[in-house]
């Protein structure tokens, strides 16, 4: 290396800081470098080099709009006048949804009462039920407050508003009054790319929705979610929950082979929400076939309707949140009455004329909170409505559920095609007679989604030897070919201990010796026999471990029964005393030892070699991308993603809010990050670091220390590769509209580290963004029907983006449902790489998974940080568990998690498990 890159000293000196400064000065890219890095790259041209082609469709489909074509935008405020409250606001899912449905009732009773606002014959209205509106001609009214009085209110209104006046203000918009719905140039320049202005794709998007909400056959549920309205297509999931079938929409503008276009694009999803029936039905359901009577029942139904929106029969215009429920039954539960107090059924029977037929039943209180000085508002459940349209959120789907939703998106190809098409026929876009898209000028082309779909060449997989395989190419598995294979890298394990329950020992005996003679024939060299310790349920963890360090033991390999809840505590253990551990279940040894199942065994020996510092094979990369082999020692690959925390109740968050938190959680976000930095080029490891709770963005400050950490490690790991050529990196989880934050910070980010680990030091930089968080389907036609798509196959252009250089790529075999490529987006390329070759490096990192002989759905580096930062997130929630009094959670003063203090403590950089693959 010239004398310029050798490595500084950890005190850096004021002419180094200076020219760090400099450096990060000259980093600042305007709009203009930015997109002329991207427009000179090759990799804009789409890849050729494939085994071979074939034909097939996928769920885009091309939006043809007439020239010329405008929209008027305005905006829509419609006000409850008797309570003063627009209804045009945010608010939770029942609300919102009724919300919707009474302000698209108000604005037709405008559009009656106005004569279609003004505008001439044939102009047509597009709507999103809250606060913005289209027309395709502009609408003439005298006054912008059109008022709606109590006598021209249809009754679903009156029923949950009461005998009130609405009125309904409609004003241009200010910042685009009038929009071209054929201006896309925007994407045709690139600027788009970084500073987007989604005016036309938002406007299309609502406009393929408005015959369907007319026609009241689908309502709209979430950003680009509609959901079936016909009640028999529901599916009882149990619980009072029941799950419903929709369509997720969203459109993009795509290249068309150099005549871009709008896209709209289409997915069929089946999602949980709750029965709007009664309240006592829900609750029926949760306990059935018993009536509720213990606290056991009680909390397990508190659990399930805690938040939801209930709606008063006795009072429809009133609706509120669960809180929580009473402790005592409503019989014993008094309140007031003429200036005495009596039991809360008998009240009910006075006032409503209503008979309480449950009064051994808790009463309902709402979540909203109490003025000082007013007494608690109480409820009959059996007087309650779920209101309708809401979702079950994530926090509140336990594993049958899950289970039951992942059945009903995992569908056959075939069937998920006809389910799309079915969609996109009720939802009219084909329909000539959709007055809608007519009246703005707008097509959607039927058979417009037909595809070419290239298939690359896998990888062959090289093992110690040059014991080359060759994988199936219809299932990307090369597990036949393994037999006699060893590890191409591994390192002898000296002292090992196993722990296990003293009633299993004569198995495990059996289960050392066959571990042991298998993994010599693999190449792993085990001499010793292990420690094997008595552990069970009563055990302490934290002086095992201790006394695990106090003898030097490098491996601990943990066997219990898959019904002990041990695997979290052993993980977090690992982290705090930096040992490597391995946890495997007796019912899997018994499977090896008495049933035979060595591909059980072979698969457990996979993560132990690459735990204890080896590696099992490497991909050999395709001839296309031979210019960047990693046996070459000139690329370095980075992936980073980022976990978050699992979103607070809404119960919590209101406490969190009382107290001044303006956050969604407290506790922390975890961002994973790996590179191949190990002795051995293939080989990708990583750690995780503790940052601000639910932000996608990476801290900056803390990347940068990582990019120094990374290349740190690699000098000491393999010297001849300190200063790389080039750098990959590959970022997982960006929407498109983060883009632009990828770039100008976490970019800047990594290049400061690369300036701050050695002056001088600018390597040629790759950033792509992969993601499978999309809804685009793409099927392969073979033998007559609609397939998955075969491993390797490649979505290179048409349906791709206009604005940035783009492919789809499946490089696994789908073993259920249909496949969804990765979705891969080159934001930043410094190297002037090809399609072909980048295709072929992240292909061939399909097949470096090591665990499986089998490709798996996102290239390593990538499914690594992922993994690595759910480590680091479940790390987290057992520490919180344990609450260790000698291990205390650093907060600050805030009760916020001290992110800095925390990585400190359960990271692995600073220990000698920063070179060796930990989570395998």
């Amino acid at each position: 290396m010239p004398g310029s890159m050798n490595k500084p000293t950890s005190f850096v000196s004021d002419l180094c800081q200076q020219l760090i400064k400099e450096q990060s000065r000259k980093m600042e890219i305007s709009e203009d470098l930015k997109k002329l890095a991207l427009e000179k790259s090759s990799v804009y041209t789409p890849a050729s080099d494939f085994r071979l082609k074939e034909r097939g469709v996928c769920s885009l489909f091309m939006i043809d709009v007439e020239k010329g074509r405008k929209a008027f935008r305005y905006d829509v405020d419609i006000v409850n006048v008797s309570r003063g409250k627009s209804l045009a606001k945010g608010a939770d899912d029942g609300q919102r949804a009724l919300n919707r449905n009474i302000c698209y009732e108000m604005l037709t009773s405008a559009y009656v009462k106005t004569e279609a606002f003004g505008m001439e014959p044939g102009g047509e209205v597009i709507y999103d039920c809250k606060s913005t509106m289209y027309t395709s001609k502009p609408i003439r009214i005298l006054e912008p407050l059109i008022m709606i009085p109590c006598e021209e209110i249809i009754d679903f209104v009156k029923q949950y508003c009461g005998e009130v006046n609405f009125t309904v203000t409609i004003t241009p918009n200010q910042a685009i009054p009038v929009l071209p719905l054929d201006d896309i140039s925007q994407y045709i320049t690139k600027e788009s790319l970084y500073k987007e202005d989604r005016s036309v794709r938002t406007f299309l998007e609502m406009a393929m929705t408005q015959f369907s909400i007319n026609n009241n056959s689908y309502t709209m549920i979430g950003s680009g979610k509609l959901f079936e309205t016909i009640p028999d297509n529901n599916q009882q999931a149990g619980n009072g929950i029941i799950l419903r079938s929709g369509v997720a929409k969203g459109v993009r503008i795509v290249h068309d082979f150099g005549h871009p276009k709008p896209a709209l694009v289409l997915d069929t999803k089946v999602c949980a929400f709750y029965d709007p029936q009664s309240l006592l039905a829900t609750i029926l359901a949760i306990t059935r076939p018993r009536i509720p009577r213990t606290p056991q029942d009680w909390h397990k139904i508190r659990c399930v309707i805690q938040d939801v929106r209930v709606e008063v029969m006795y009072a429809r215009h009133r609706s509120f949140g669960i809180g929580r429920l009473t402790e005592k039954p409503m019989s014993a539960l008094l309140v007031g009455w003429e200036g005495g107090k009596i039991p809360m059924p008998l009240y009910f029977e006075k006032r409503y004329n209503i008979r309480i037929e449950y009064p051994d039943f808790p009463a309902v209180i709402p979540n909203t909170n109490v003025q000082r000085g007013k007494p608690l508002e109480l409820f009959p459940i059996e007087q309650l409505m779920i209101m309708e349209d809401q979702r079950v959120p994530l926090e509140k789907m336990d594993k049958n559920l899950s289970a039951k939703l992942l059945k009903a998106n995992s569908i056959r190809p075939h069937e998920r095609l006809d389910k799309i098409m079915s969609h996109a026929n009720e939802l009219g876009i084909f329909n000539p007679d959709n007055a809608v898209l007519r009246a703005f000028g707008i097509r959607v082309l039927r058979d417009s989604n037909e595809i070419v779909i290239g298939i690359r060449r896998a990888p062959r997989i090289r093992f110690a030897n040059n014991h080359i395989v060759e994988p199936s190419p219809d299932m990307a598995d090369w597990r036949k070919g393994t037999g006699n294979a060893q590890y191409i890298d591994s390192s002898e394990i000296r002292d090992w201990i196993i722990l296990c329950d003293h009633d299993v020992k004569p198995l495990i005996s059996k289960f050392v010796n066959t571990f042991m003679v298998t993994a010599r024939k693999k190449g792993l060299a085990i001499m010793k026999q292990p420690i094997i310790a008595t552990f069970g349920s009563g055990s302490r963890w934290m002086e095992t471990f201790e006394r695990i360090v106090d003898q030097n033991v490098e491996y601990v390999l943990l066997i219990d029964s898959k019904e002990e809840d041990t695997h979290g505590l052993l993980k977090y253990y690992e982290a705090l005393y930096k040992v490597i551990t391995q946890h495997i279940t007796t019912e899997r040894v018994v499977d090896i030892v008495q049933h035979g199942k060595m591909q059980t065994l072979e698969n457990i020996l996979n993560k132990t070699n690459c735990k204890n510092f080896g590696l099992n094979y490497e991909p050999i990369v395709e001839n296309s991308a031979k210019k960047y082999e990693l046996s070459n020692n000139e690329v370095l690959i980075i992936g980073y993603d980022v976990a978050h925390p699992p979103p607070v109740s809404a119960q919590d968050r209101r406490l969190m809010r009382a107290k001044g938190l303006s956050v969604d959680s407290l506790d922390p976000s975890v961002v994973g990050v790996c590179a191949n930095m190990a002795r051995n080029p293939h080989a990708f490891v990583g750690d995780y670091f503790y940052q601000e709770s639910r932000k996608e963005s990476v801290d900056i400050n803390q990347l940068s220390a990582r990019t120094v950490w990374i290349l740190d490690t690699l000098a000491q790991n393999r010297p001849e590769s300190a200063f790389p050529k080039y750098i990959f990196v590959l970022r997982d989880g960006l929407s498109e509209g983060q883009f632009a934050m990828a770039v100008d910070e976490e970019l800047k980010a990594i290049k400061r580290g690369c300036l701050q680990y050695s002056e001088g030091y600018l390597p040629q930089i790759l950033f792509v963004i992969g993601t499978k968080r999309h809804f685009k389907k793409f099927f392969a036609g073979r033998n007559g029907a609609f397939q998955n798509l075969a491993p390797g196959s490649v979505i290179t252009d048409k349906f791709t983006r206009e604005d940035c250089p783009e492919f789809f790529m499946q490089s696994h075999y789908p073993l259920k449902g249909v496949g969804k490529p990765v979705e891969y987006n080159v934001v930043v390329d410094e190297i002037g790489v090809s399609q072909d070759e980048l295709q072929g490096l992240l292909n061939a990192l399909c097949y470096s998974h090591q665990i499986v002989n089998s490709a798996v759905s996102l290239p390593e580096p990538i499914y690594q940080a992922d993994e690595l930062a759910k480590r680091g997130l479940n790390n987290f929630i057992t520490m919180k568990r344990l609450e260790d009094r000698r291990n205390p959670i650093p907060r600050g003063p805030n009760r916020l998690v001290d992110p800095l203090a925390l990585t400190a403590m359960l990271s692995y950089k600073d220990s000698k498990l920063k070179s060796t693959r930990f989570t395998a």
